[in-house]
């Protein structure tokens, strides 16, 4: 689209002056223009492509850390976790099961939780 903008341009310089030497002075004028337009251009492509590469280099570096953290956290031990709710301000938690536990604290308005695990351990 530039390239018939400019053929167009300069076709229209060629068809309206008369004066060869001011129709050539117009001319690099269009195109010295141009040049630096697309220099410009260049420019930016060559920041955006830079940034990119940066954006993308930190999210590898974060996918490695978050399969670094699953794996201490979710693989190292064969623990379970049950998902809790706080019957009292509706908190959302997760504890370690053990049938062992009747009750527990919860973390956010530190009421005391009755724990039932009913057929739970049947379910495992």
């Amino acid at each position: 689209m530039f390239n018939k903008k400019y053929n167009d341009t300069i076709k229209n310089l060629e068809e309206n002056m008369t004066n060869k030497r001011d129709l050539e002075f117009a001319k690099k004028q269009v195109t010295d223009l141009a040049i630096a337009y697309l220099d410009s251009l260049n420019d930016i492509e060559k920041k955006y492509d830079d940034k990119v590469k940066r954006c993308e280099e930190r999210v590898d570096n974060l996918e490695e850390h978050m399969q670094k953290l699953e794996k201490e956290l979710f693989e190292e031990d064969d623990v379970e976790f049950e998902p809790i709710t706080c019957p009292y301000c509706n908190a959302h938690f997760m504890i370690e099961c053990d049938s062992e536990l009747t009750e527990i604290d919860c973390p956010d308005c530190n009421n005391t939780i009755e724990l039932d695990w009913g057929d739970f351990e049947d379910d495992m």
